[in-house]
């Protein structure tokens, strides 16, 4: 049977082979890439719940977490299975996004040409979707896989509703639902997917035309479970989103802010869209709107809803893919702010398909009648698909590692404070402490205010030894935000190093009074209370720390040290041997271990080395 169809759809066979080209081409270097300081560490290189695997527990977290802001298990549990084949090499998980990216583009084309009839049109929408350089962010970043996992089950609800819509039944409707469920849990900006399907029941299904009123109605209708579902859905994304600290409030950034830059934002992306460079992986909240560009954009968004409908009854897919745009870019528009971006090349990968549609449709039409029409459609598609792989190639460059990938944003945009951050953290990880510390002071002239940008700096000049400098940016991030843990314990290792221990140890303390099971700091005080000989309570912090953190093997190390000089020998070893079973090759434990073992008198106090 499917040699039979490949036999009878040799022009699908081809338009597939070079989607999967255009696709490939660009895309497969980000099999040699990086993860980058961009939430790619934090979600998965230190989540334990990632790396647990397919266990009760670590499944059971994926349907309960709000983890990220959001509910989305499949997502979760796709990089479960991604860990599981391919452990901490980023290589496996960028393929895995390109594969997915893939299926998306090939659905796309079959969806489109099954609902339209328009072969070679629905095969220019996939291929504007496959290589145009704003959807590089969505397929080359690791941490994007709910973009294109939630977008391949998008298309998949659409395939499932065309097939209800040639015979509308309860067992069909249910497949509908089933995929558009699937879809809000690998990411909730689905929740707009219930009204394009009414968009695609006006044009390409054709369902409003020559029905009565109440049959229109039962359109209506039949989207109330998906209507609800997604309000369900949005429901809980805001309160994640909220109880994260995510969502900013209406102080943070006003409503008038929030409509001039939503109608900014939109007519930016169709900006980027026609022109597409310098573009960043993040884009900083502007502290003003140049009228010229609010009016400029105002006025573009009016005359294209003019136009549209004004064209609604002789070319109702301009309506319905402007309508596509402006629908499903609304969760992230701006009115409803989660981050602190202006905008993002990855919303569009799901609008910028209304877009293609009225591009992919419209300039044929708007081109019949010309003598060179059957020769210029042709060459300009195919010259407008090769310069937009080319544009994918070098802009999925720009995401091989965390350095090339901020200092490209900070090139091409201004006052990148994020940019410059997560570039001064990678140098930090690099040990080039006096490169990380220039970025983190440009960050700290741009946000003066925020407490853990203050913090990033201390740390960069306390790691060159410049402590009173450090001390004096930790002082001023605990008086912007007094309850902010990390600036105390920071301050703490300050004080350490610089002979006072009595603030010290304060200042440890207050840092395991804001946050509770903070091992680092109950150890390092536990440390500090052994050389003031106040054994007892630093094996209560040692104890606590081990509690809150079982493979801690410093602490280990350094109760087994208390334990020792309590005279508690075999108890010491015990905790030594733990110690070296987390780390085998602890220097400090292995040495500790060998004097216990080699002592012959172990009724006497041995001396044994903490760190």
């Amino acid at each position: 049977m499917i040699r039979q169809w490949i036999r009878s759809h040799p022009v699908h066979i081809f338009i597939c082979l070079g989607l999967a080209l255009i696709v490939i081409v660009p895309f497969y270097q980000t099999s040699q890439f990086k993860f980058v300081i961009y939430d790619d560490s934090r979600y998965i290189l230190s989540n334990k719940n990632i790396q647990a695997g397919f266990d009760r527990s670590s499944v059971s977290w994926a349907f309960t977490t709000l983890f990220a802001s959001n509910w989305q298990p499949l997502t979760w549990l796709s990089l479960m299975l991604d860990y599981k084949m391919y452990g901490t090499g980023a290589g496996g998980y960028h393929v895995t996004n390109v594969l997915i990216h893939l299926v998306n583009t090939l659905l796309l084309f079959f969806i489109f040409a099954r609902m339209t009839g328009g072969l070679w049109k629905s095969g220019f929408v996939a291929a504007l979707f496959a290589v145009h350089p704003l959807h590089v962010e969505s397929v080359a970043w690791v941490m994007a896989r709910k973009d294109v996992l939630s977008t391949m089950f998008w298309l998949l609800t659409m395939g499932a509703y065309a097939y209800y819509a040639d015979n509308p039944s309860l067992r069909r409707y249910v497949l509908v639902f089933i995929a558009f469920g699937l879809g809000l849990m690998s990411k909730p900006m689905l929740v707009t997917l219930p009204f394009v399907l009414l968009l695609l029941d006006y044009w390409p299904l054709r369902r409003f035309q020559g029905g009565a009123v109440i049959a229109h109605r039962r359109l209506v209708l039949e989207k109330i479970p998906l209507i609800a579902l997604s309000a369900v859905i949005s429901v809980i994304t805001i309160h994640g989103q909220g109880s994260s600290g995510s969502l900013k409030s209406f102080g943070d950034i006003g409503l008038s802010e929030r409509m001039v830059n939503a109608v900014v934002s939109y007519g930016g992306y169709v900006a980027k869209m026609l022109w597409p460079v310098n573009l960043a992986c993040f884009y900083p909240y502007p502290t003003s709107f140049p009228i010229s560009v609010v009016l400029l954009s105002v006025t573009f968004l009016g005359a294209v809803c003019f136009f549209s409908f004004r064209y609604i009854r002789t070319a109702p897919y301009l309506a319905m893919g402007w309508l596509w745009y402006l629908i499903t870019l609304l969760p992230v528009c701006g009115i409803i702010q989660v981050g602190s971006q202006a905008m993002a090349d990855r919303y569009t990968y799901i609008p910028l398909i209304g877009l293609f549609i009225v591009i992919a449709w419209g300039i044929p039409d708007l081109l019949k009648g010309n003598p060179f029409y059957r020769y210029f459609i042709p060459v300009a598609a195919g010259t407008t698909i090769l310069l937009l792989v080319i544009l994918t190639f070098n802009q999925t460059g720009i995401w091989k590692d965390s350095r090339v990938l901020f200092e490209h944003a900070i090139a091409v945009t201004e006052g990148n404070y994020v940019a410059h951050n997560n570039l001064g953290s990678y140098l930090m990880r690099h040990n080039r402490f006096d490169e990380a510390a220039s970025h983190f002071e440009k960050v700290v002239q741009i946000k003066p205010g925020d407490e853990k940008y203050l913090n990033n700096l201390g740390i960069a000049l306390f790691r060159q030894n410049r402590y009173d400098e450090a001390m004096t940016y930790y002082l001023r991030a605990i008086a912007i935000n007094p309850r902010f843990a990390d600036t105390y314990y920071n301050a703490a290792d300050v004080c350490l190093f610089s002979g006072r221990e009595n603030e010290a140890l304060e200042y440890y303390k207050k840092a395991i009074h804001l946050r509770p099971g903070n091992a680092a700091a109950e150890n390092n005080v536990a440390e500090i209370l052994i050389r003031q000989e106040k054994l007892d309570e630093a094996i209560i912090y040692l104890r606590a720390a081990i509690k809150h953190h079982p493979d801690y093997a410093v602490a280990r190390n350094t109760l087994a040290v208390v334990l020792t000089r309590k005279n508690q020998i075999s108890e010491a070893i015990n905790e030594l041997n733990e110690a070296l079973r987390i780390n085998p090759r602890y220097t400090e434990a292995i040495n500790n271990l060998s004097k216990l073992r080699g002592s012959s008198q172990t009724n006497k106090i041995i001396d044994l080395n903490t760190r």
